[in-house]
């Protein structure tokens, strides 16, 4: 049986959705999850502000496009209440404040070499 998953990614339908999470509620594979239960959990209020804020902040010196990064982050820190891309791990604070002057995504890509 098919869950309709694909129209769960497009988002074209909020009803399919609902039946895609009720239909994997019914067969129990949402209710043992082991993933984090509240809000406050490490994965959000550190992995978030000091993983994903340094990783975009080098992307966008890179020059390279994260939309869903930065909206993982933005989404993350209406969700705790607070300021991700000010309390994160950015440029500044790791003293690369004047790195985007000097680096270019060639540079980049030979650091990954």
């Amino acid at each position: 049986m098919r869950l309709g998953a694909a129209r769960f990614v497009a988002g074209e339908d909020l009803d399919a959705c609902m039946a895609v999470l009720r239909r994997l509620n019914e067969r129990g594979l949402l209710t043992n999850s082991l993933a984090p239960n509240r809000l406050d959990h490490r994965y959000l209020i550190e992995d978030v502000p000091y993983g994903l804020v340094a990783l975009a902040e080098l992307a966008q010196v890179a020059d390279v496009a994260t939309p869903p990064m930065k909206s993982l982050v933005s989404i993350s820190s209406v969700l705790a209440s607070r300021n991700f891309w000010v309390e994160g791990r950015t440029l500044d604070k790791m003293g690369l404040s004047g790195i985007a002057a000097k680096i270019t995504r060639t540079d980049v890509r030979q650091v990954d070499a």
